[in-house]
């Protein structure tokens, strides 16, 4: 029995049924006469009762979403038995829209064919189906784009076949994020926006693959040289941008530039892209880089010290070579610097900076350091054998070391075991130590330095350490980098700061090293600016310990 001849009172209390429910239900004639049922649910959008037009729902749909709720009235008249489903946005009487699944059919009866249908609101699905694309296709920090919607486009996205991608690494951003926080994110993707906008490009898309990685795509089609072109521009553009910069000084980035194909999976394409980008980060001076075969050449030796260096270390085929640190004014060795050296099997001599921070990537600095730590300790044992003056010797130490909370206690392990005593050792520690200033690592330095310990600042002046932090951390030895060394014999200015260097020392009781010095004229004119200490071919080369005994065989013998 059909609904429409039963009486008018028993129809009404029918009605009610729908009243009771959490849908909407709804009913539209052959004439396009809609009828709404369950007010409960249809008094949240402004409609006129249950007889409004179907005009008034249509002013109340999402503009973007009426030609969808059109087309599927059209498909239910014209498909007989069909259901269909649509979801779209709709206006309520607080002015938001809220997301409605609409289901409806054609059915006939005795009076003819009529529409019958259900209103459901799905806003909270659609806030967890957007919470959830959120969360799986943008970095929260940023609110770009990340890596895994990269893979999604390069998959799906045919418009990015052949196209350039560009990535963008930062360095040093976990300490600039512990200084500035939020301000370093906004900042370089406010530059990086800035930068691709000026590409005339069709489109550009940014992604923050990682804290410290960027991605853009570029929405045209350019050959090798403009693809170097445009990795060569953005060092350039953003030493332009860091002239208003709260966060960055200019040397920040370094960037690789790759090609899209679909002809390589996209995995291939990220890991190409990554790896020219370190590569230009380690073994560019420029920091920029594009792949070509040049730099797979250099990809593959890196991937083969990546898959080597455990091995080695772990055998015990890491070996040290010395160089002489000598007094300024006699020229009498003070103290040997120890260097890691590598030879391998099929690489040959791999030098320390392709492989050091490699070793602290992959957290094979510890074992290396005490491997040092160990052949630097047996070479102080055989000199004692033959002389009398009890040299000191300058080993290297990783700012990682240093962090490590046993590192102290098992460096004095280590020479105990060959009868020395700390004082003997005067640890190497790069400017990055400065750059991480905190509690932790004063409490670590000071450790060191009351264990016996002298502590020395590597490279002063090739990098961003501050004069004040000489005065916060226990230094009893600076080395003054070579690059500022040879400034000094000719820039005035620097000439005054190594000489402020050298009163700084004279008044603390720090020892103050000229590095890179090369002959005896700079050797003089060097040393006339104050310095107590230098290092240099002038004095010595770096010697592997079988060289050098034979160097000495003179006075062994």
């Amino acid at each position: 029995m059909s609904y429409r001849t039963l009486d008018v009172d028993y129809k009404n209390k029918l009605l009610k049924i729908f009243d009771t429910g959490s849908e909407g239900h709804w009913l539209m004639e052959q004439d396009g006469q809609p009828f709404y049922y369950n007010s409960t649910f249809y008094e949240q959008f402004d409609l006129e009762k249950a007889n409004c037009s179907i005009e008034s729902w249509i002013s109340i749909i999402h503009p973007l979403d009426r030609q969808i709720f059109k087309r599927n009235i059209y498909n239910m008249q014209t498909n007989s038995n069909s259901r269909i489903v649509s979801e779209y946005r709709v206006m309520n009487t607080r002015g938001h829209y809220v997301w409605i699944e609409e289901s409806g059919t054609l059915v006939c009866d005795n009076d003819g064919k009529f529409l019958v249908g259900s209103h459901r609101d799905i806003s909270d699905k659609k806030l967890m189906q957007d919470y959830m694309y959120q969360t799986a296709f943008f970095d929260p920090v940023s609110g770009q784009m990340n890596r895994s919607k990269l893979i999604k486009d390069l998959k799906s996205n045919l418009d990015m076949n052949s196209r350039p991608i560009v990535q963008v690494n930062l360095r040093r951003s976990r300490m600039y994020s512990r200084k500035h926080g939020d301000l370093v994110v906004d900042e370089i993707i406010g530059f990086l926006q800035d930068f691709s906008s000026k590409q005339n490009a069709d489109w550009t898309r940014l992604y923050r693959i990682s804290p410290d990685s960027y991605i853009i795509v570029f929405g045209k089609v350019i050959g090798t040289l403009d693809l170097l072109n445009l990795v060569r521009s953005v060092q350039p553009s953003f030493n332009d941008y860091c002239k208003f910069s709260k966060v960055f000084t200019g040397d920040e980035l370094s960037v690789g530039g790759s090609y899209n194909s679909d002809s390589i999976e996209y995995d291939v394409v990220l890991d190409v892209l990554a790896k020219t980008c370190d590569f230009a980060e380690r073994q560019c001076e420029s920091r920029y880089a594009i792949y070509d075969d040049k730099v797979n050449t250099h990809i593959e030796r890196f991937s083969s010290i990546q898959e080597n260096l455990k091995n080695d270390i772990d055998a015990g085929k890491m070996s040290i070579a010395i160089q002489p640190i000598v007094c300024a004014s006699t020229h009498k060795t003070l103290s040997y610097e120890v260097l890691v050296r590598w030879k391998h099997a099929y690489l040959g001599n791999v030098p320390p900076d392709e492989f050091i921070p490699l070793a602290e990537e992959q957290g094979l600095i510890h074992s290396l350091g005490y491997d040092v730590l160990r052949q630097a300790s047996e070479f102080l044992n055989q000199y004692d054998r033959v002389y009398s003056d009890k040299i000191k010797v300058n080993v290297n130490v990783s700012a990682l070391q240093i962090f490590r909370h046993d590192f102290a206690d098992n460096a004095v392990s280590i020479i105990s075991q060959f009868n020395l005593k700390p004082e003997r050792f005067i640890l190497e520690i790069t400017e990055s130590v400065l750059l991480d200033c905190n509690v932790s690592i004063f409490e670590r330095l000071n450790y060191l330095k009351k264990l016996g310990f002298k502590l020395s600042l590597d490279d002063f002046g090739s990098g961003n350490s501050s004069v004040f932090s000489l005065f916060q951390l226990p230094f009893g030895q600076i080395k003054i980098d070579k690059i500022l060394i040879k400034e000094a014999t000719v820039n005035d200015s620097c000439k005054n700061f190594v000489r402020f260097l050298s009163e700084f020392g004279s008044s603390n009781n720090v020892e103050i090293v000229a590095e890179g010095i090369e002959d005896y004229s700079k050797s003089n004119l060097i040393t006339g600016m104050g310095v107590t200490h230098l290092q240099g071919y002038a004095f010595g080369y770096p010697l592997d310990i079988n060289q050098w005994k034979k160097f000495h065989a003179h006075e062994i013998l």
